[in-house]
């Protein structure tokens, strides 16, 4: 478990193993963090080195202001932060125990859908009316943050929360697909091709957990991983 908590530590046990994993480093300050994005090639992921259900966590950075403001959000969550190469694709979930892989989820960003009427902040307000959203994991899913991250993704969209979106049109609230910040969830388990399934049980005996949660960004989980430039982002316990 203390393993799994240093994000870097895990990297470099994944890697030594041949699981594919992002490249990336830790960084000193906000201008280390833009000089690392900027060797490891944008668009970047900031976050926490040892944060946990995505606080923190800003991805699909591009520029020196976007990088700037995703260190300090993940500063505020940890003392030390990482940059890694952001990873294309899905976002997917796999649960490992006694290492067998017995469950998979794909997990969608949260998002609302304009009606042309409401503004933003209304949709998510009606979103976040939904029985099944809770705070701190007290439910199956959690509310949408409407914080200073959400803000920046609704920037990136020429949006604020005070703007009405047409009928139909998918905004985004956060680009990370964490449960605990907002996201969704769908079944995935008869998908998941058996090479996927090998490098995440690989991945999890080599910290050495019994049962884990291992986040894997993938463009089709029903394809080998090095197929697609698949990678391993993360192992929970």
């Amino acid at each position: 478990e203390a393993i799994v908590q240093d994000k870097d530590l895990t990297k470099q046990l994944l890697q030594s193993i041949g699981v594919p994993v992002p490249r990336g480093r830790a960084v000193t300050d906000g201008d280390d963090a833009w000089v690392a994005a900027q060797e490891i090639g944008v668009p970047v992921v900031v976050k926490p080195k040892d944060g946990n259900q995505g606080r923190g966590v800003a991805v699909n950075l591009h520029t020196r202001e976007q990088v700037l403001a995703g260190y300090a959000a993940a500063v505020a969550r940890s003392e030390e932060v990482i940059v890694e190469k952001y990873a294309f694709g899905a976002d997917y979930r796999l649960l490992v125990i006694g290492n067998k892989l017995v469950a998979a989820a794909r997990r969608e960003p949260p998002q609302v859908i304009g009606d042309g009427r409401r503004t933003i902040a209304e949709l998510v307000e009606e979103v976040n009316k939904d029985p099944r959203r809770g705070e701190h994991h007290a439910t199956s899913l959690s509310k949408i943050p409407l914080d200073a991250i959400a803000i920046g993704v609704l920037t990136e969209q020429g949006l604020v929360p005070s703007s009405v979106p047409a009928a139909g049109q998918i905004v985004l609230l956060r680009r990370n697909a964490n449960l605990s910040t907002g996201g969704s969830a769908a079944d995935v388990t008869d998908l998941v091709h058996p090479e996927v399934a090998a490098r995440v049980i690989d991945g999890v005996r080599m910290v050495g957990l019994d049962i884990a949660g291992v986040d894997v960004i993938a463009q089709d989980i029903s394809r080998p991983l090095e197929q697609q430039g698949g990678v391993i982002i993360e192992i929970n316990a």
